[in-house]
């Protein structure tokens, strides 16, 4: 009897230190997978608030409106105001792609180490973010494609086309882009856990208008300078 409850306390015994190293190892993998998810979660709002820099429309409009309101009264109207939004449109667009470029650039590396290390730990999450980074190229294409429309046309037809038609198309193309990243966002931060996933949809409110309030301060300054009062 002493025999068989001696073996079965060993065997109890390797049992159960059998299943305090495989949670052990489970909890250190776990650990380990959090952190890759945290590092790609922390690339995925990088590159979030650097796109969110190519949103040009409302910074342009804030320039339009501080322009026109520093104008005498008379000629404050809304035609006017549309018109100074034309002349900045590509100016500032062309400026802030420049920009972006370089900062995207210096994201790229990063980004892909980011996703090749969250390949090992959830290569569908990985495989959908690989192109995530790629707008900047998407907006050089659809330009492209424009322009090699507009050089088959007559001059009759190029007339028609309005030369802001790709202005028209890329707050649709960042919109879209702006909502694909969220929602990786809030699953990858979903997946590291609930806090995570809370802290994650503040910051995405928070990035939006930071970047706006920035531009908006710098603007004011700028314009303060050059037309005061």
């Amino acid at each position: 009897m002493n025999n068989i409850s001696t073996f079965l306390t060993t065997v109890i015994g390797i049992g159960f230190g059998w299943i305090l190293n495989e949670f052990g190892q489970w909890f250190r993998t776990r650990r380990e997978d959090r952190k890759v998810k945290k590092k790609m979660l922390y690339l995925l709002l990088e590159t979030y608030y650097t796109f969110n820099k190519l949103d040009t429309a409302p910074i342009i409009n804030e320039i339009s409106k501080i322009i026109t309101e520093k104008l005498p009264p008379e000629i404050q109207t809304e035609e006017l105001q549309l018109e100074i939004n034309k002349i900045y449109h590509n100016v500032i667009d062309q400026t802030m792609e420049d920009n972006v470029s370089d900062e995207i650039l210096d994201l790229e590396e990063s980004y892909k180490k980011g996703i090749e290390d969250l390949a090992f730990v959830d290569p569908i999450t990985a495989y959908r973010l690989k192109g995530k980074n790629d707008i900047l190229e998407t907006f050089d294409q659809m330009a492209e494609a424009i322009e090699s429309i507009k050089k088959q046309l007559s001059e009759e037809e190029k007339e028609r086309i309005p030369d802001s038609i790709f202005n028209m198309i890329k707050p649709e193309l960042l919109k879209t882009t702006f909502m694909d990243l969220e929602e990786e966002i809030k699953k990858i931060s979903r997946n590291i856990g609930p806090l995570t996933h809370y802290r994650s949809k503040k910051v995405i409110r928070d990035l939006k208008s930071s970047v706006d309030e920035n531009r908006r301060k710098e603007m004011q300054r700028f314009f303060d300078k050059i037309l005061p009062m």
